[in-house]
This record gives C-alpha cells, sequence and structure tokens, in this order.
C-alpha cells in the first residue's frame, strides 16, 4: 500500500517480520561487536598454541579468528615449502594474491620477505590494505578485477592465490586459464573455495542472504555474492583442465552440530579452534573450505 511516498507494509507482515528483524539484526550486531570484535585476548591464547606458536606474522591476524588462522598457517606453509623444495630466496619470489581484501594474507607474506601484490575490486577494502602496509616496502595493493589484470599484465609471478574468491567469480574457468598464462614454471596456484553443497553454504549462507535482503533490506559487499558452487571433483577438473597438477592440501574447519558451535563462539572460543583441528582428521564431506594447489611444472 502506498501513502504519499511511503509505502507501508501490510499490518499481517509487519506483525510477523518486525520481531524477526529486531532479533535478527540484534544477534547480526552482537557478533559484529563481539565475535570480532578489537578485543585480543582469544588471541593471546591461540598465539600459545602449538600450531600458531612461533609465528609472529599471525599478529597482522590479530583481529580476525581461528578459521582465518588456520587458512594463513595452511597457506604460509605451502608457500614456504615451494621456496624450500625450488632452492629460493623469498625477496625472488613473486606472489599475486587475487581478491585480497584488506590485505591479511598479502601483508602475512610480505612480513617474510616475499614480493607481493594484491588485487581487488572492492576501492575501500583496497584503500584500507595500503593503510594496513604503511612501512613495507615489498607489497602494493591495486583496485583491479583479478581475470583483467592478469589479461593486461605483463608480469610473471611464482605464486598466485584465490583464496575465496572462485565461488565469487561469474567465468572461473577463464581466470584459471589466465593464471596459467601468468604463472612461472616451476609455480604454484592455491586456492580455497567452500563446500558449494555442504550444510554452511546451502543453509547458513543461503538463510543469511534471505534475511539480508528480504527482512533486513541490506545490500551485500560488492562482488559479496557466491554465484558459484564447487565440490572438490569440480575444482580438480577445473585446474586439470587449465593445464595444472592437482594437489588437496587441507581441509579448515568441521560442519554441522560443531559449526553452530563455532559459530556461537564467535569463531573464537575453544569451540571454534576444536573445530579446525577436528578437519585435518575427518572424511572431507564432513568439512568445508578445502585447500588445493594448482603446480605448474
Amino acid at each position: 500500500m502506498q501513502v504519499g511516498d511511503r509505502e507501508v507494509g501490510h499490518p499481517v507482515q509487519k506483525y510477523l517480520f518486525d520481531p524477526v528483524t529486531r532479533v535478527a539484526s540484534f544477534v547480526a550486531n552482537y557478533y559484529a561487536m563481539t565475535g570480532y570484535s578489537r578485543s585480543d585476548d582469544w588471541f593471546t591464547k591461540a598465539a600459545r598454541r602449538t600450531d600458531f606458536r612461533d609465528r609472529p606474522y599471525l599478529d597482522i591476524a590479530r583481529y580476525t579468528n581461528y578459521i582465518k588462522l588456520k587458512k594463513i598457517v595452511k597457506l604460509v606453509d605451502e608457500v614456504e615449502d615451494y621456496v624450500r623444495v625450488g632452492g629460493l630466496q623469498r625477496s625472488q619470489v613473486k606472489v599475486l594474491d587475487v581478491g585480497c581484501g584488506i590485505g591479511i594474507y598479502a601483508l602475512c607474506l610480505a612480513s617474510l620477505g616475499y614480493q607481493v601484490i594484491g588485487v581487488d575490486i572492492n576501492g575501500s577494502d583496497i584503500k584500507t590494505a595500503k593503510e594496513r602496509a604503511e612501512g613495507f616496502g615489498n607489497v602494493d595493493f591495486i583496485v583491479a578485477e583479478g581475470a583483467t589484470y592478469l589479461e593486461n599484465s605483463d608480469a610473471l609471478f611464482s605464486v598466485i592465490l584465490a583464496l575465496d574468491v572462485l565461488e565469487h567469480m561469474e567465468q572461473p574457468e577463464g581466470f584459471c586459464r589466465a593464471v596459467m598464462d601468468r604463472i612461472l614454471a616451476p609455480g604454484v596456484f592455491l586456492i580455497i573455495v567452500p563446500d558449494g553443497y555442504g550444510e554452511v553454504e546451502l543453509l547458513y549462507v543461503t538463510l543469511s542472504k534471505l534475511l539480508r535482503n528480504r527482512f533486513l533490506h541490506q545490500a551485500g559487499a560488492t562482488g559479496g555474492e557466491h554465484i558459484q558452487r564447487f565440490t572438490l571433483g569440480r575444482i580438480q577438473t577445473l585446474l586439470v583442465q587449465s593445464g595444472f597438477e592437482y594437489r588437496f592440501v587441507s581441509s579448515v574447519f568441521t560442519t554441522r552440530l560443531p559449526f553452530l558451535a563455532a559459530f556461537l563462539a564467535g569463531f573464537r572460543g575453544l569451540p571454534a579452534y576444536w573445530n579446525t583441528k577436528a578437519a585435518d582428521s575427518l572424511p572431507k564431506f564432513m568439512t568445508n573450505s578445502w585447500l588445493v594447489s594448482g603446480i605448474k611444472r
């Protein structure tokens, strides 16, 4: 119903959905303020754990969560293995981080001495990344779409990262072919993708999208929607067809009830930590967010 310039919802719909909207907004704001707050008590405890001990680069990620810490550690270990096997110096290795966001992965690698470029289509994130990179002379951040940047660049990279990125792309096949063209041999293409058909993606992500769009009327971040669904089989096929040798590296976290417990702990408490630990030994169908590599010989 329209009243002047103001649209008035149906009274029954307003009666039913307004309380839901208020509760959802409260929960969202609570986790925005506490689950991902700037308090670093959880990080102090995390830094003492064997998994994260003696890794000073993780200080860059102290305001994130256990899932992010595990991703960073697994990623850095893969890059370090590449350097060690190749007999290289870190300063010789050029890394491209596609969809770098505010630059956490890029800055962790730069702090170890790698030459890093981060690209992202979100100008606000790139601005934040540049601010965080103050004092670094070996990292640069650029506003650009990943495939376009690769197609227009003459640079060659030893390592290219696409971490939680492919699920946002309309043409992941074209992007992977562009990566193959701009990566050195030997080189490594590191990818993190969620299980597109697991309950986390089908239930939590879909439900939050519906709640945000239908009831909260909030727009998602630029390029933030998941428009691709991956299985391990699909990502393996994608890499092999692009010319890479496929290798599974690690699962990141578990699903089902353990995920809910980790969520309620803001991904920072003990349930979140043990969630990520359990993912290393559980069958892959019970895990989510897989780190895989494409190797160019």
